[in-house]
């Protein structure tokens, strides 16, 4: 599972002038420290999954599902997860760049969206638009609840970027039918940024 995580690199083997391939190396690493690696994508997905497929997290998840709207209840669990693993990074000294915290949100809310139909909980109807917004709303959640240290305001900025992107791919996907955003989706912290169809 690649992504978002790789999708702002340029295709391998294609030529460029010499002056590009002169600062490809320093563009590279640079490029990496501010998206991430698959290495680091793997170790925090991971460490998130453990968690929710832990009888803890289980449980946890369980009673989201039990709530008058699940979706509600979903994205309060992603949310926590995305402090804690941005908090745990803090506190060993590390950090996550925002595509890797990102993207593992989304792979959680897959895991997510998978249990709660092994469940009964949610339907093949109800689904997609339910763990949506929970994922929307898990991370708004997380960038307004995440310490400073953990999370800086250009982070927050980048998380608003990030959702609109998803926003907009997935409009893009359905053909430009405009979707009704999921409520509190825009982290308020971060900087306002025109968004097409919020209201």
């Amino acid at each position: 599972m690649q992504g978002i995580l790789s999708g702002g690199q340029p295709p391998q083997g294609q030529g460029a002038p010499q002056a590009q391939q002169q600062q490809s190396p320093q563009n590279q690493q640079s490029k990496q420290s501010s998206e991430g690696t698959q290495e680091q994508y793997d170790i925090v997905a991971g460490q998130a999954l453990t968690y929710l497929y832990s009888k803890p997290g289980l449980q946890a998840f369980q009673s989201s599902l039990s709530t008058q709207n699940p979706s509600a209840g979903m994205a309060e669990v992603l949310g926590r997860l995305m402090v804690m693993s941005a908090q745990s990074a803090t506190l060993a000294g590390k950090k996550i760049p925002p595509k890797v915290l990102f993207q593992a949100g989304m792979e959680v809310a897959r895991a997510m969206s998978e249990l709660g139909q092994k469940q009964g909980a949610l339907t093949k109807d109800n689904e997609k638009q339910i763990v949506e917004d929970a994922f929307y709303n898990g991370v708004t959640m997380f960038a307004q609840e995440a310490e400073e240290e953990a999370l800086t305001q250009s982070d927050r900025e980048k998380y608003a970027q990030l959702l609109d992107m998803l926003e907009q791919m997935e409009t893009k996907a359905r053909g430009g039918a405009q979707q009704q955003p999921a409520q509190g989706q825009q982290p308020q912290q971060a900087q306002p940024m025109p968004q097409q169809g919020v209201q």
